[in-house]
C-alpha cells in the first residue's frame, strides 16, 4: 500500500510538472480604476489597438506559456457591433512590442464583460525576458471597440517574480506609433505558463517510479 502511495504520488509529480496550468503573474484579483482601454476603429476610421507587456521569472531553463486571460468591459457599439478580435504575442526588445511571435486560439467576439482565456498549444519563454500581448480588431465598423479592463494598482501577484507592466500602450494607424496610453494605466489580464524543470528532477521522478513499478511486480510474480 506504502509503493502504490509513493508510486502515485511519482506519476503526479511528473505530470504536474509537465502538464499543469497555473497563473504565473496576474492582476485580476487588483481593484480596477473603472477605465478602459479600447480595441477596434475610432471615430476617424482609424484602426486602435492596445498592448500590455509582461516580463518573464529567472527559472534557467524558461517557461513554457499556456494562456492569457483578460478581463474586458461591454463592448462599446455607437454605430455598429465591433468583430474579429485577435490576441497575438509579440517580441518587445526595446520598449514596445516589435515581432509577432504568435497568434492565441479563443473567443473572437468578447463583448460582454468578463474574463476570456486565449491559449497557445505552447510556446517556449526565455527567463528574464520581457513580451506583449497586443489586442486588435481591425474589421470593427468605425466607432467601435472591444474594452480591456484596467487599474491603477502597480501591483501584481507572480509565484515566480514575472512582472507586469504598469503602463499599457496604444497604436493608433494615425500615427503608426505605439504610445503611452497617457492616463489609462495597466491592463487587467493573467498568464498561464509552466517553468521547464530540469532534466535532472524528471529523469529522479522517471527512474523512482520504474523502480517501484519493477519491484512491486516482482514480489507479485507467482513461485514456481
Amino acid at each position: 500500500m506504502i509503493l502504490r502511495s509513493i508510486l502515485l504520488f511519482c506519476l503526479l509529480s511528473i505530470l504536474i510538472a509537465g502538464n499543469s496550468r497555473a497563473a504565473l503573474v496576474s492582476n485580476l484579483s487588483e481593484t480596477p480604476d473603472g477605465g478602459s482601454g479600447g480595441v477596434g476603429v475610432n471615430f476617424g476610421g482609424f484602426i486602435e489597438l492596445r498592448s500590455n507587456s509582461f516580463t518573464t521569472g529567472s527559472n534557467p531553463l524558461g517557461y513554457n506559456l499556456e494562456a492569457i486571460t483578460l478581463r474586458m468591459s461591454d463592448a462599446f457599439d455607437f454605430s455598429g457591433t465591433p468583430s474579429g478580435f485577435s490576441l497575438e504575442l509579440f517580441s518587445v526588445p526595446d520598449s514596445v512590442p516589435e515581432t509577432p511571435l504568435l497568434t492565441f486560439n479563443g473567443d473572437n467576439n468578447p463583448a460582454v464583460a468578463g474574463d476570456y482565456t486565449y491559449t497557445t498549444p505552447g510556446f517556449f519563454l526565455t527567463p528574464n525576458t520581457t513580451y506583449a500581448w497586443v489586442a486588435s480588431a481591425p474589421d470593427s465598423p468605425i466607432d467601435t471597440f472591444y474594452l480591456i479592463r484596467s487599474t491603477s494598482s502597480p501591483n501584481e501577484s507572480s509565484s515566480d517574480d514575472w512582472l507586469i507592466a504598469d503602463q499599457s500602450l496604444i497604436l493608433s494607424s494615425f500615427s503608426g506609433t505605439w504610445q503611452s496610453s497617457g492616463s489609462l494605466s495597466a491592463h487587467q489580464f493573467s498568464v498561464s505558463a509552466t517553468a521547464i524543470p530540469e532534466p535532472s528532477t524528471v529523469g529522479f521522478l522517471t527512474m523512482v517510479s520504474v523502480a517501484l513499478v519493477s519491484r512491486t511486480r516482482s514480489r507479485r510474480r507467482p513461485l514456481r
